[in-house]
């Protein structure tokens, strides 16, 4: 089961572009559910937790669930009262999964680090979970999820360790910076994978648009 997990992650890591990795992610659905209980995935529950933390699950609007996949981070919050969850992810296999488990009310195709297909301020909160690491959504993606987001709402998400001073901390400096949004909450480094990548670490972050 080990070998086939790794088979997996070396081809996910190993895309070249983003069909690729589509592709990669489309041949996983079926089982990535399982494998990252196994692998003891812990960005979907931390990423849950501080939308618990700032997000009131009785406010209207929408929650936008940036990169999707199976639907791990919808899981969470629907136990805990939150409704109206929307999701995007590039992999229509992945899409389907999320389907299944009738969490969301709607779920789109679509890419990150490409223009989204919302309007200006539109959700009341966007989260997202282990999709900004290597060779994955490029902190650019940051911009549009900005955008889409209401003012005084806030966005949540995990940054991989490997991604985040080189890339990821300048685009959130330089939003900060030009009073876009501004940091709530941060997290230490820690790990996310400890079963099977005790070095696979990550940071969170919780922004409220300004």
């Amino acid at each position: 089961m080990t070998a086939q997990i790794s088979a997996r992650l070396k081809q996910v890591y190993s895309a070249g572009s983003n069909q690729q990795l589509e592709i990669a992610y489309d041949q996983w659905a079926a089982d990535f559910d399982r494998d990252s209980e196994l692998r003891g995935g812990r960005q979907p529950a931390l990423v849950s937790a501080l939308v618990m933390r700032h997000v009131d699950n009785t406010q209207q609007g929408e929650i936008l669930d940036a990169g999707v996949g199976t639907g791990l981070v919808g899981e969470f919050l629907q136990v805990f009262g939150y409704q109206a969850l929307v999701g995007i992810d590039f992999s229509e296999a992945m899409l389907k999964v999320a389907a299944l488990k009738n969490i969301y009310t709607d779920l789109q195709c679509m890419t990150l680090g490409e223009p989204l297909a919302f309007p200006d301020r539109h959700f009341k909160a966007v989260v997202s979970a282990g999709v900004f690491t290597q060779k994955h959504a490029p902190a650019s993606s940051l911009d549009e999820l900005v955008r889409v987001t209401q003012i005084g709402g806030h966005i949540i998400f995990s940054v991989n360790d490997k991604v985040f001073s080189d890339e990821f901390k300048p685009k959130q400096q330089a939003l900060e910076a030009a009073s876009r949004w501004r940091l709530i909450e941060s997290t230490e480094v820690c790990a996310i994978m400890p079963r099977l990548e005790p070095n696979a670490k990550a940071r969170l972050f919780v922004y409220q648009v300004c």
